[in-house]
């Protein structure tokens, strides 16, 4: 499917919220067509698995309508623990035969019977050591059973899915180009979940999902009953923290340039901040408004004006932007 000169929607579901991007264009040059949002009905999306596709399908409807999106053509982002994504690996043997070794080798990675997911594969990178020539492989698998609430819902929406995500996997598009060959890692933290994505010379390197024990709301403030909001702060905190020790301790002489917050969460000064002080590393907002589309200010200068979208809120839309380049091509 040819997508240069059409528009593509970006479209990221969360337990709280939908937000979508439509864009079009290509990777070198585009333009935003739309942003919204829409609030979701409680217990709709649980821990980023739909249960309730026929209400989910009526809210991405109902955001279709009201803001008057053009393209049913979707790139779907799927953000939960049944998305398992591995790095292997993998001697270099010739490409017709790696699917056959990486089937028979994926209990090894993938905690579910083969027959219950939908699997895929990536090489990243190749290299070479004393003991002789790899590939880098990127393996990711999803349960068919939680594949299929999406699906339901997006053909009770009547739209097209071009192709679906991992949306731990789709921030690197949205590194500033200065800083991509650099170490850096991204950081989503939205409503239950919180996604950490290390970037390696412009290649994924570690991903994970980590599942939160509260709720964040639309407005970045954590829902807890008990009240202890700094030991959630610190929860949060120790999980990136982790993360990148892990990274490190296998990876011994990585050292990481940035790391990027985007998601509603850290748009809360008093998150933010916690992040800054606790990860002892060089830590910023992510903008990718600011910097993907500066160069074409001609062509999607309507497009702060429209919705009041400023840096800030553009870094709330990061998934969805994220998506919507992944469905562009190069031109």
């Amino acid at each position: 499917m040819k997508l240069l000169g059409r528009s593509i929607t970006g479209l990221d579901i969360g337990a709280k919220e939908i937000r979508a991007i439509e864009i079009s264009g290509s990777l070198n040059k585009s333009v935003i067509r739309n942003i919204a949002k829409i609030s979701l009905p409680e217990g709709a999306v649980r821990e980023g698995k739909i249960t309730d596709p026929e209400k989910v399908g009526e809210v991405i409807s109902e955001l279709w309508k009201k803001n008057k999106m053009h393209s049913k053509d979707v790139m779907l982002g799927i953000n939960n623990t049944d998305v398992i994504i591995r790095f292997a690996l993998l001697p270099r043997i010739p490409k017709d035969k790696l699917a056959k070794m990486i089937r028979f080798q994926a209990p090894d990675y993938i905690p579910f019977p083969l027959e219950e997911v939908e699997f895929d594969y990536s090489i990243i990178s190749e290299t070479e050591n004393e003991e002789g020539e790899f590939y880098n492989v990127l393996i990711v698998a999803a349960r068919k059973d939680m594949l299929a609430g999406f699906l339901k819902a997006m053909n009770h929406a009547r739209l097209n899915v071009y192709d679906i995500k991992s949306s731990a996997l789709i921030m690197d598009k949205l590194l500033p180009e200065k800083n991509r060959n650099d170490m850096n890692v991204l950081v989503n933290l939205d409503s239950e979940i919180c996604n950490i994505l290390i970037m390696d010379n412009n290649k994924p390197a570690f991903a994970r999902t980590v599942i939160l024990g509260w709720n964040i709301n639309n407005n970045g403030e954590l829902d807890i009953n008990d009240g202890k909001v700094e030991e959630a702060k610190e929860y949060i905190s120790k999980e990136i923290r982790s993360s990148i020790a892990y990274y490190q301790s296998q990876n011994i002489n990585s050292a990481i340039s940035k790391v990027y917050l985007t998601g509603c969460a850290v748009l809360r000064k008093e998150i933010a901040d916690e992040l800054i002080k606790s990860i002892g590393a060089r830590v910023e907002l992510l903008r990718p408004y600011d910097y993907l589309f500066g160069k074409f200010k001609e062509q999607n200068k309507f497009a702060p004006a429209k919705t009041d979208t400023g840096s800030d809120v553009a870094a709330e839309f990061a998934v969805a932007l994220g998506l919507a380049f992944h469905g562009l091509k190069e031109g």
